[in-house]
């Protein structure tokens, strides 16, 4: 049997026939792998939304195209909803990877808190939240782009919906590049 779980992927108006064909490959190639595609870019909050419909599942975690997960994160973020089943969100520790493999900058983050949650999106990635929560809060608000991640977060706090875990395991694997940012 396949594992319990569903990529849902937004294609926001790629140019590049090169991704699209992959894109669309990966799908044949998994029934797990879902796909939406725009003919134009919307923005990451449209197109995040896109990929939430086609969700399913009790947990949506967001990730970015290019960023890898540790291989044990769905087994613990899974674990940490199941033990906790009134949470509203999971969040992780995270660190940079570099296209070597090596990873650096570990970003240990407290438990939450509310009111430093005010000053500093310190959640960030990985962040997996109830299917349901999400979309009662209407998913991302588009016209926020560079905030998203960041006002998501501190509606779900503010939404009653429940607790927000952290697990101290650093889970997300920021992407970096020669002469770029993370």
């Amino acid at each position: 049997a396949l594992p319990i779980w569903t990529l849902c992927i937004a294609d926001d108006g790629s140019r590049s026939p090169q991704v699209r064909a992959i894109l669309a490959e990966a799908q044949a190639a998994d029934p797990r792998i879902r796909l939406v595609a725009h003919a134009e870019a919307r923005g990451v909050a449209e197109a995040t939304n896109a990929a939430l419909g086609l969700a399913d599942a009790d947990v949506v975690l967001f990730l970015d195209h290019d960023d890898v997960l540790a291989p044990h994160a769905l087994l613990l973020i899974g674990e940490a909803f199941a033990d906790h089943p009134g949470a509203a969100a999971v969040y992780s520790d995270e660190d940079n990877i570099d296209a070597h493999g090596r990873r650096s900058a570990p970003s240990f983050k407290p438990d939450f808190d509310r009111e430093r949650l005010l000053a500093q999106n310190y959640v960030n990635h990985a962040f997996a939240v109830r299917t349901g929560v999400v979309r009662r809060l209407g998913g991302l608000r588009p016209g926020l782009e560079g905030a998203q991640d960041h006002d998501l977060v501190l509606r779900v706090a503010e939404s009653g919906s429940g607790p927000i875990l952290h697990l101290p395991h650093v889970l997300y694997h920021w992407r970096i590049y020669p002469g770029g940012g993370s």
